[in-house]
């Protein structure tokens, strides 16, 4: 039986070897694996030469080697053809807005370490919305402020959260925070930073910018300072 195969199996051989020449040819890359598919990518003995012949490489069997190539033809087809998705949930982030004494009643505040101005401490701002059609090319930017202190650790973190509700609210009660963006301050320059004028305190204020990019099921929240990258998540949908 085996001699009916051997020669399929040279042929398979020598086109294998043909592909790595041209690989190397091209671009000099290197070969990580070997993947057998279709009807005869499930024989045990097809396996068994080429994994002695390419000894160095990892040889490998899909679980499914008949549909494969089927299924690889879908997924690149489908690759294609999407070119929006629709977001599943809302995307916000924890952030600061002007406390309104009567429209925000009853809820928490904060007094501004630099003013003494009231801000909401509950805000989440939206900056994705569910329903929303977007793209790998596209991104969302929004321009914000974070306080420090002025000795000890340089990093803080701004709560990043998500809402399946259609209109979801503006607290941070009936939302999920999943994940939390970290941003490192030590190569914010003492010119960039503003220091609390009020007697006593030491708190610093610096801007910056938060960029979210919508990958094919990922999400990817990058702040920087004066375009230098200062933090940075990536979460999947």
């Amino acid at each position: 039986m085996a001699g009916i195969f051997q020669p399929v199996v040279d042929k398979i051989i020598a086109l294998i070897n043909s592909q790595i020449h041209d690989l190397f040819a091209k671009n000099g890359g290197k070969l990580s694996r070997i993947i057998l598919v279709g009807g005869l990518g499930s024989s045990d003995y097809l396996f068994e030469k080429i994994s002695m012949e390419f000894a160095t490489v990892k040889v490998c069997k899909p679980d499914y080697p008949w549909s494969a190539v089927a299924r690889g033809a879908v997924v690149h087809g489908v690759q294609g053809f999407v070119k929006t998705r629709i977001l599943k949930r809302s995307y916000g982030l924890a952030h600061r807005t002007d406390f309104d004494e009567i429209a925000h009643k009853g809820r928490p505040f904060i007094m501004s370490p630099f003013n003494d101005a009231k801000y909401l401490d509950d805000y989440v701002k939206w900056i994705a919305t569910r329903g929303m059609a977007v793209s790998d090319r596209d991104s969302i930017k929004i321009e914000c402020c974070m306080n420090f202190p002025s000795s000890g650790s340089k990093k803080a973190s701004i709560a990043l959260y998500s809402s399946e509700l259609n209109n979801p609210p503006d607290n941070d009660h009936d939302s999920k925070v999943f994940t939390n963006l970290v941003c490192d301050f030590t190569e914010v320059p003492d010119s960039d930073v503003m220091r609390s004028p009020v007697a006593g305190r030491t708190t610093k204020r610096a801007s910056f910018t938060i960029e979210m990019y919508f990958g094919s099921a990922h999400l990817t929240y990058v702040m920087t300072h004066k375009d230098k990258k200062c933090g940075d998540v990536d979460v999947e949908y």
